[in-house]
């Protein structure tokens, strides 16, 4: 009997730990928007999930605006800054990509880095 719980245990352990350990991605579907905010609101425990949604509602912005259909921007975000490369055609389309990140809620400021091209 002891070494048939040994084994559930080690198997247990095997499936729940060694994947974490190994630096797989561990999504984080199974906890609940509650149990986010919770979490998020905890000082010390990171924003990775709201940075992602940030990015996104950054990108669709951009991808929304006329003005910059042909210019190539990627959009990262840490902690409520907005990082933007890539290229552009004009100080316009720099102005407008600025605006549309700086606009998106979770934005609270923007670091330039596009080039023009």
């Amino acid at each position: 009997m002891r070494v048939r719980t040994w084994c559930r245990y080690g198997l247990l352990t095997a499936v729940l730990v060694l994947p974490v350990a190994a630096g797989a991605a561990v999504s984080d579907a199974w906890i609940t928007t509650k149990a986010k905010i919770a979490l998020l609101s905890t000082p010390g425990v990171s924003s990775t999930a709201v940075n992602v949604d940030t990015v996104e509602q950054v990108k669709k912005s951009i991808e929304n605006r006329e003005d910059l259909k042909d210019a190539n921007i990627s959009v990262e975000v840490h902690n409520g800054v907005a990082r933007l490369t890539g290229t552009i055609k004009s100080e316009q389309q720099r102005l407008a990509a600025a605006i549309a990140a700086r606009s998106t809620p979770g934005v609270r400021a923007v670091h330039d880095d596009l080039r023009m091209g």
